[in-house]
């Protein structure tokens, strides 16, 4: 009888010793299921600021285009007010200085847009491409960009199609939209 008692005795100081055990298990598994939560909110953070910073980033080396003017040319090259007289529109502008910016060749694109929202187009029917879309250009032109304000022309041959009423100016670079104005033509 007493090799009974001390081995039921024996059996309830293993069970008081698993049962101790279990519950430190059970505390490291939920402070482990804590820890992954934290890692996890945390991850979920550090990707959603490398977005931030991508989009900042891509911003940053954006072109900008400033002070943009559009004239009409009669067939001397001189400025003239009215469109039945153009043969030519020169579209000028400044890309700003931007030292974040890649420096090279960088292909400026010009749109001009009619006030029935026809664009007028290049005999070359040249395209670009902007946010994974093709859209027709209207002239293009290279320039060697140096991180400095660069004074720039493009010029765009008038066949006819101009017409009287507000032009809208669109100037691309990068597949990004980097300058845009509206004209009122006569």
């Amino acid at each position: 009888m007493e090799t009974l008692r001390s081995v039921i005795r024996s059996y309830i100081v293993q069970i008081d010793s698993l049962n101790i055990k279990n519950q430190e298990l059970m505390a490291m598994n939920k402070q482990l299921r804590n820890t992954e939560r934290r890692l996890t909110s945390e991850k979920e953070q550090l990707q959603k600021d490398k977005t931030e910073l991508e989009e900042i980033k891509n911003l940053a080396t954006t072109l900008q285009a400033s002070e943009i003017n559009l004239v009409l040319l009669n067939k001397r090259d001189k400025d003239t007010r009215r469109v039945r007289g153009a043969e030519k529109v020169r579209v000028d502008f400044i890309l700003r200085a931007n030292q974040v910016a890649e420096s090279g060749d960088k292909s400026i694109f010009l749109r001009l847009i009619r006030p029935d929202e026809v664009v007028l187009g290049s005999p070359e029917m040249e395209m670009f491409d902007y946010n994974g879309e093709p859209l027709p250009a209207s002239a293009s032109r290279v320039v060697n960009y140096e991180n400095q304000d660069l004074p720039v022309s493009i010029f765009w041959d008038n066949n006819g199609e101009i017409v009287p009423g507000e032009t809208l100016v669109e100037l691309y670079s990068g597949g990004k939209l980097i300058g845009s104005s509206s004209f009122v033509l006569k």
